[in-house]
């Protein structure tokens, strides 16, 4: 019977398994890696799937029978250990034959990124502080004046106006705004509107900055190159929208992608360490995201993004809403 040797944790939440393959279950899955095989060579003289086995060995070797009878037991064998002892696995495992021969045991050692073990912070001890500190949200008479001289100075510029000033048709060019009055009330809304936003971002940072620092975690590997992929995305994107190329980003800054995607590490780390620990609050106070609400915002998507798929989709508004809520139940401070 094959066996688990050995199971080692490793650094960056990484397990390492060691195990042997009898040679008897590797010879039983013979017969259909000859099979598989038969079908897939084409030799002159022999129909698909009826090559005899001694041209199939001569032809591709010892070692390739035994090599794909090997990853067929795995295919069954592998599932069955990390189901056995528990271990939340993460992406594909990192596969190495360290002995393999015809008549003798395999030893196999698997290399696998793991949900990592996390000690959470006390965030019931920490957010309360945080959650009652004011922010400063009231707009001043100076943050409206500064405003409306950056439209002056961007109506100077457009329209080659030597000294601009705030008219009523101007601002009406701008939006639906009755008068002068109208504009500046409702800029002054704007801009209150635009501080609370900013303030309650700001909070959010605070508050998951605190849980970071007093959780422990290794975060895997695995999660940080996905989140340094989708930071690319993002940034390159971005690029395209300005009329740029990442390409050409990175001839002007005269930097390699993989120095490009080292500068982001850290703030990559600390995106996936935040999801992560947001992730783990909600599992301990069960706060899940709301059906009807997921309901509603997949048909809003859907309506602009007609093609998307659905469980996809589904499964990105639950994480979102889900997050925001847990982010509600922190920002309370109970």
């Amino acid at each position: 019977m094959s066996k688990i040797v050995s199971i080692t944790k490793l650094p960056k939440s990484e397990v390492e398994i060691k195990l042997e393959i009898e040679s008897s279950e590797i010879e039983a899955k013979r017969p259909s890696v000859l099979r598989s095989l038969s079908q897939d060579i084409k030799m002159d003289g022999f129909r698909p799937g009826k090559v005899p086995e001694d041209v199939i060995v001569a032809k591709l070797g010892e070692a390739t029978i035994l090599e794909e009878a090997l990853e067929e037991v795995l295919r069954e064998f592998y599932p069955k250990v990390i189901e056995e002892k528990k271990i939340f696995t993460l992406g594909r495992p990192k596969i190495a034959v360290t002995s393999l021969e015809k008549g003798k045991t395999a030893q196999v050692i698997i290399k696998t990124d793991v949900y990592p073990e996390i000690e959470l912070a006390d965030y019931k001890k920490i957010t309360p502080k945080i959650a009652k500190e004011k922010e400063e949200t009231e707009v001043t008479e100076k943050e409206v004046t500064d405003a409306i001289d950056e439209l002056k100075k961007y109506r100077e510029k457009t329209e080659g106006v030597e000294k601009a000033e705030l008219t009523e048709e101007f601002v009406k060019k701008l939006g639906d705004f009755k008068d002068v009055a109208d504009f500046t009330a409702k800029l002054k809304e704007n801009l209150g509107k635009e501080k609370e936003l900013k303030a309650k971002e700001d909070k959010r940072v605070k508050i998951l900055d605190a849980i970071i620092k007093d959780s422990k975690l290794e975060i895997p590997e695995i999660l940080v190159e996905e989140e340094l992929d989708k930071m690319t995305n993002e940034f390159s994107s971005t690029l395209s929208r300005q009329g740029f190329t990442f390409e050409q980003y990175k001839k002007e800054s005269k930097k390699t992608e993989e120095e490009v995607r080292n500068d982001w590490r850290e703030k990559a780390e600390k995106r996936v360490r935040g999801e992560i620990l947001l992730i783990e609050i909600a599992k301990k106070e069960n706060i899940k995201a709301d059906h009807d609400e997921i309901h509603k915002e997949i048909e809003t998507l859907k309506k602009h993004y007609p093609e998307a798929d659905e469980a996809r989709m589904h499964a990105f508004i639950e994480d979102l809403l889900t997050k925001e809520a847990v982010f509600k139940f922190l920002e309370k401070g109970e």
